[in-house]
C-alpha cells in the first residue's frame, strides 16, 4: 500500500535571489527534494559578471517545477510567488570590501529590497519567510551564539543589521526566521571571495595574495550544510527567530591556506597584502540553537568542501 503521505505534494516556495551563490544551491536542494520552485534575480553585476549565474538558471529552467523570474524585487514580485506559502530571501549584495566603494548599493539591495519582499509577502498572507543575514552583523569577533551585540565593521554588516530590524518589526502575520551564515564555501563561489581568488591563482601558478593580519581564523560552512540549514527551518514546527549557521570548527586561514596548497598541487607562492579595512579577525558561530530545534547538523569537513570547490573550479577553467 502506498503510503498517503507520499502522495501529498510539496508545496511551491518562492526564491528571492535563486542566482546567487548560495540561492542556487537552495533552489537546486529544493527542486531535488520534490518541491514547486518559483525563483526570481535580477543578475546584479556590482559584484560579478553574472554569464555564470545566467547558465545556471538556464540549466536549471529545463528541470520540472521550476519557474524562472528575471526582475528586480524592489519594484514588484512574480506573479507565481502568490502561490507560496514560504517565501526564501537569498536576494542582496554580499561582501564586506566592496561594501565601502558603494554602500548606498549595499543599502538598497540589502534593505529596501528585504522590506518591500517582506511587505509583499505579508500582505499576501505567507506563512514563514527565510531571510538570509550574516555574521558581519557580529562585527570583527563573531564567536559565540545569536545573543551576541551588534557591532558591524562595514557598511554591508550596517545594512544587514538594519535590515533585521526593520523585518522584525514589520512582523505580524508571517513567522520570520533569520539565518546568519559564517563564511561560506564550496562550489559555485562568487568570483570576488577569497577561496575562489586564492584557488584560481593557486591553480593558474599565479601569486596569492594574502591578508597581511596574523591571528584570522574562520568558521568556514560550506555552501550544502548551508542549503540544508534553509530546507531544516521550514518546518513550521521550528519556532520564527534568529539562528547561526556555521560549521563551528574556526579555522586559521594559514591552515586553510596550506590545504588549498595541498590541493592545487602543492605549489602555492603567497605574497602578503595589506589587510582591507573592515575585515573580521575571528569568527565561530555558536549553533545550539539550530541543532536544538531541527534536526540539522553540518556534514562536510573542510578538506571535502575545499576538494569539492578545487574540482569546481579545475571544470571552469577547463571551459
Amino acid at each position: 500500500m502506498t503510503d498517503s503521505a507520499e502522495l501529498t505534494p510539496r508545496p511551491a516556495i518562492a526564491v528571492a535571489g535563486c542566482a546567487g551563490f548560495i540561492g542556487q544551491h537552495v533552489t537546486h536542494r529544493l527542486l531535488t527534494d520534490g518541491y514547486r520552485v518559483m525563483g526570481a534575480d535580477n543578475f546584479c553585476e556590482d559584484l560579478y559578471p553574472a554569464d555564470d549565474r545566467r547558465r545556471a538558471i538556464a540549466a536549471m529552467s529545463h528541470t520540472e517545477n521550476f519557474e524562472f523570474t528575471e526582475m528586480d524585487l524592489r519594484e514588484g514580485v512574480p506573479a507565481g510567488f502568490a502561490d507560496c506559502s514560504i517565501w526564501i530571501n537569498m536576494a542582496g549584495l554580499a561582501g564586506q570590501a566592496r561594501s565601502w566603494e558603494i554602500p548606498d548599493a549595499y543599502e538598497s539591495a540589502n534593505v529596501d529590497l528585504a522590506a518591500t519582499l517582506f511587505e509583499a509577502a505579508q500582505s499576501r498572507g505567507v506563512s514563514r519567510f527565510i531571510h538570509a543575514s550574516t555574521s558581519s552583523v557580529y562585527g570583527e569577533y563573531a564567536e559565540g551564539d545569536e545573543d551576541q551585540p551588534f557591532n558591524p565593521c562595514s557598511p554591508y554588516g550596517t545594512t544587514k543589521v538594519t535590515a533585521e530590524g526593520v523585518l522584525t518589526a514589520a512582523a505580524s502575520t508571517t513567522d520570520l526566521v533569520i539565518l546568519r551564515f559564517f563564511s561560506v564555501y564550496g562550489p559555485g563561489q562568487r568570483t570576488d571571495m577569497g577561496f575562489f581568488k586564492i584557488i584560481n591563482a593557486a591553480l593558474d601558478g599565479e601569486e596569492v595574495p594574502v591578508h597581511d593580519r596574523p591571528g584570522l581564523m574562520r568558521d568556514f560552512t560550506y555552501v550544502g550544510d548551508v542549503a540544508g540549514a534553509v530546507l531544516a527551518v521550514m518546518d513550521a514546527k521550528v519556532s520564527p527567530t534568529v539562528f547561526n549557521v556555521a560549521s563551528s570548527e574556526p579555522t586559521s586561514l594559514d591552515e586553510a591556506l596550506d590545504l588549498i596548497d595541498e590541493l592545487t598541487g602543492g605549489t602555492m607562492r603567497r605574497r602578503f597584502v595589506p589587510t582591507p579595512h573592515g575585515l573580521q579577525t575571528r569568527t565561530s558561530g555558536d549553533t545550539t540553537r539550530l541543532r536544538a530545534a531541527t534536526s540539522w547538523r553540518p556534514h562536510t569537513p573542510l578538506r571535502t568542501g575545499i576538494s569539492n570547490q578545487v574540482a569546481w573550479q579545475r571544470e571552469m577553467q577547463s571551459r
